[in-house]
């Protein structure tokens, strides 16, 4: 009989498989209990360490015992024709059944039950740890764990611990960035607001989640206003040195495009909280899109990175500000970093097909990335707007309509919507309704260049350039009639489409 017959027939594998399920159970209770009974660390690892030198130790038995109707006996004694290692390896059987539920039971009980429980736990004491630290600090500082710290006043921010946990949930959904997760979490904030209604970081939280509605959602900047404005003014009333309330207060500047406003916030964010790295992001992305200061977004944006690493929406914009300079080789690599740090995150994969789509000019690539996006987050009409783009440019009419108008259907206020109904008309219908569509659209949006663009071409099919530049001029008189014209990341497209105009009107100069 070969060695490995000989093995299964004194239940050896049977015995293995049974000592690593109960030594995974006993592990499992041991790490629940011990911070329960406040055992000390080196406890588990100690227990872990003599159950894997048990393991050899109960092979070994298995092969050189067994058991007989009367006892346990030394192998080499029993007859075998009077062995029952058949109806041994049955039990044994059993016994790994009944375990392997029992694990399945712990796993399920560890995963809905005290998972959520712990992380709040958590959280919780890592916040408590934060207002025992001195108020003011230096604003280069990193923390040892580099976790971004939340700098409540010296105090608890409240004294209701239900509340504690709505707001903590809260913030545990809004940082999936996902536009059902970010419903959920103005639920959280909403009754963590209902149980104290003098919790100032809640409504700081209520105010970020209805912002990001406008980024990863189906709000409008007039409904994000409406939203947030309220909770931020009230987050302040209760406490105007709460440095979160102000770059909650500069994301809704910003969205009222009053951008010496958000910046005057974010200044004050970073005075009052020096370590709190959403108010570097958010000042970040502002002088990038605000201001057109791309390089300085970016090192901001890079300061928050080093107080908050694993933050996928620091890393994505950290990602913009290299497709903005030009790197963008360096985006697609920290792109597959944000994958690998947090594979559910949408936006990593809208801004990996945006690479591949407008830099790589590699649109199948473009299409697989959106489509996992929107397999992430359907709710999201910014990723219906780039697969029914990236479609239309494909020449595939039918897909690239289907998903402009689910864009349409899932945020039909936001500008945005509406610019993808006028980008839809360019590929769809004749040039009487295309120029319909955009006169429409620059009502609404006096500065948008899809528009613009588009009455131009109308106009120079006229012979009416003087039209043509009349608009930008009305649209952006400094780049037209300035003396030495600034061209930035905010108005270079403006620039380049004048650019053309003048030279079509033979002013090369």
């Amino acid at each position: 009989m070969g060695l490995l017959s000989e093995l299964r027939r004194r239940n050896v594998f049977r015995a293995a498989i049974a000592y690593v399920i109960i030594a995974w159970i006993i592990l499992q209770v041991g790490d629940t209990l011990a911070p329960a009974l406040r055992l000390e660390e080196w406890v588990n690892t100690a227990l872990a360490f003599f159950l894997i030198l048990g393991f050899p130790i109960a092979l070994f038995l298995a092969w050189v015992y067994e058991l007989t109707p009367e006892g346990i006996k030394l192998e080499k004694h029993v007859d075998r024709s009077l062995s029952i290692t058949h109806i041994s390896g049955r039990k044994l059987d059993y016994f790994i059944i009944a375990g392997l539920v029992l694990a399945l039971s712990l796993l399920a009980f560890d995963k809905w039950v005290l998972d959520p429980s712990r992380d709040a736990r958590l959280l919780r004491a890592m916040e408590d740890a934060v207002t025992e630290q001195p108020a003011e600090s230096d604003a280069t500082e990193i923390v040892d764990n580099s976790i971004a710290v939340l700098a409540e006043p010296n105090r608890h921010p409240t004294d209701n611990l239900v509340a504690y946990d709505a707001y903590l949930l809260g913030r545990q959904k809004m940082a999936r960035r996902k536009s059902n997760a970010l419903q959920e979490a103005v639920g959280h904030f909403s009754e963590a607001i209902r149980l104290d209604p003098e919790y100032a970081l809640a409504y700081v939280g209520l105010a970020d989640a209805y912002a990001l509605l406008g980024q990863y959602g189906a709000l409008d900047d007039q409904a994000v206003v409406a939203q947030a404005g309220p909770a931020v003014e009230r987050a302040l009333e209760l406490n105007d040195r709460l440095g979160e309330a102000y770059a909650s207060l500069g994301a809704v500047r910003f969205r009222q495009q009053d951008y010496a406003g958000a910046e005057r916030a974010y200044k004050t964010a970073l005075r009052l909280s020096p370590n709190y790295a959403p108010a570097y992001h958010g000042y970040g992305r502002l002088l990038n899109w605000g201001f057109g200061r791309t390089q300085e977004g970016l090192a901001l944006n890079q300061t928050a990175l080093g107080l908050d690493p694993l933050s996928t929406p620091i890393n994505m914009a950290v990602v913009e500000g290299y497709h903005e300079l030009g790197r963008f080789e360096d985006a697609l690599a920290l792109c597959q970093r944000i994958i690998e740090i947090d594979p559910d995150y949408p936006r990593g994969y809208t801004i990996m097909a945006d690479l591949y789509w407008e830099v790589f000019a590699r649109l199948d690539e473009g299409i697989r990335w959106l489509h996992r996006a929107v397999e992430l987050d359907p709710g999201n009409p910014d990723h219906a707007r780039w697969l029914g783009m990236v479609y239309l440019d494909l020449g595939d009419l039918m897909a690239g309509e289907y998903w402009m108008r689910e864009a349409m259907r899932l945020a039909p206020t936001q500008h945005d919507s509406m610019w993808a109904a006028v980008h839809l008309v360019r590929y769809t219908s004749s040039s009487e309704e295309i120029i319909t569509a955009a006169r429409e659209l620059l009502e609404l949006l006096p500065n948008n260049l899809l528009s613009l663009k588009l009455l131009r071409d109308a106009d120079y099919r006229a012979g009416r350039g003087d039209a043509a530049l009349q608009r930008f001029r009305a649209a952006k008189p400094d780049l037209v009639d300035g003396e030495d014209p600034e061209v930035d990341a905010t108005n270079w497209g403006f620039a380049i489409e004048i650019a053309n105009i003048l030279t079509t009107l033979g002013e090369r100069q």
